[in-house]
Order: C-alpha cells, then structure tokens, then sequence
C-alpha cells in the first residue's frame, strides 16, 4: 500500500527547500560583492512578500497516496549588506584620538579585521565589531633637532629631546657616537643622523 501525503510532509519538505534556495541565493550574493562590501549572513533570510502559494508546486497533494514528493519553488532571499569602508573610517577617527600628541598613524600600515556580528535588530540594523592595528611614527622635524644637538655631550643631548620632541612614553633615546674622539656630539649638523622607530597602536 502506498502512503499517503501528510501535511508533516509537505511542512518539512517546505523547510528544506528554503534552506536551500537561501544556500543557492547566498553563493550569488558573494560573488557580486564589491571590493569593500561585506554580507552578514545572520541576515539571510527569505523577503517578507519573497514567498507566494503560486509559486509553490506540490507533486501531491495532502491526503494523495505515493511514495515520494517534490516541490518546485521559487522565492525572493535577502540579506545585509555593509560598506565596510564606513566602519573602517569610525576605527581610523577612534585610533587616531588614542595616538599621543606630536605622532601619526601611517596609513598604509592599517589592517583592519571584523569581529562577530553582535545583533541584528528588526529593521535589519546590524552591530558588529571590526578593530584596526597599524604602525605610529613621530613628527619630527630632524633638520631642527640636529641643530639642536650640535656640540652636545650625550647627557646633555638626552635633556634636549626629552624636552624638544614627544617622545613615547616609557621610552629613552638612543645616542651613538662614532668615531667617539671628543665625547660630543658633531658640529655639524648634517654629521648627526636621526633615526625614529615606529610604534603600533
């Protein structure tokens, strides 16, 4: 004897077609994502008025008797889709307030990484976290400071950029002399070489 149609079979055999139309519509989606557009797959989901009876066909009917079941279904799918270039730029403004005075973050040393969406409201408005690393380097003016350590001892040049340039905190310059004949620094300018070490914030 055959068996006959359940309303349990059409019900689950509906799901898993969903599910499937959702997984077909998402691999569309990500490959005509721009360059800086990310999807948040928590939102993917069949559209409000993307599903209709006339688009759903039933091989059978409840209460028919067979063996098997198809359904031929159409839907529209949706999902969110983020310019990811808006939260970098709220990163970049949030990095740069945490970066001393006197020092800048070099802009081709940013990478950014998104973090897990956090929620998802009713209008589809999405919370995620995406954090940003890159390197700092100072602003120096070294034509200036090698004026200002013409001549000087290394303690007495260490006084100096302590209080002419922003140094990192929990930082000391370093101060080489070569060839170390008079314990001073050169007198000319142009023989102080002036190296800045980046940092990361």
């Amino acid at each position: 004897n055959l068996p006959s149609v359940t309303q349990e079979d059409h019900d689950r055999l509906l799901a898993s077609v969903r599910q499937q139309l959702q997984a077909r519509a998402l691999s569309v989606f990500e490959a005509e994502l721009g360059p800086n557009e990310i999807l948040i797959t928590e939102t993917l989901s069949i559209a409000p008025e993307g599903e209709r009876d006339d688009w759903k066909t039933f091989s059978a009917e409840v209460g028919d008797l067979t063996d098997s079941l198809t359904l031929r279904m159409r839907a529209i799918v949706q999902v969110v889709v983020i310019d990811q270039r808006r939260g970098e730029d709220i990163v970049f403004t949030r990095m740069g307030q945490r970066v001393p005075r006197g020092r800048l973050i070099e802009v081709g040393t940013i990478e950014y990484t998104q973090g897990p969406v956090i929620s998802v409201d009713e209008q589809n408005q999405v919370t995620y976290t995406i954090t940003g690393r890159g390197r700092v380097a100072g602003q120096v003016n070294a034509a200036l400071i090698q004026e200002g350590l013409v001549g000087k001892t290394p303690e007495e040049a260490l006084a100096y950029l302590a209080s002419a340039v922003d140094l990192e905190p929990g930082t000391t310059p370093q101060i080489t002399l070569s060839p170390d004949f008079t314990g001073r620094l050169p007198l000319l300018p142009v023989r102080i070489t002036i190296r800045i070490l980046a940092g990361e914030t």
